[in-house]
């Protein structure tokens, strides 16, 4: 299973690390993604759809 967190994605995270200490928006759209992005891989490797709508 891939991994699709931003850290894996992006080779330039050491901008985008310095984005979300500068802005708290930006770290807030970090933080989002994350969140969804661990929701996805659970549904992923369970197969279990209901867990993304908590």
């Amino acid at each position: 299973m891939e991994k699709h967190d931003l850290h894996h994605e992006l080779p330039e995270f050491e901008k985008i690390h310095a984005l979300i200490i500068s802005y708290n928006h930006f770290r807030k759209l970090f933080d989002n993604y994350n969140e969804l992005n661990h929701k996805v891989r659970g549904v992923e490797t369970t197969g279990v759809f209901s867990q993304m709508m908590s």
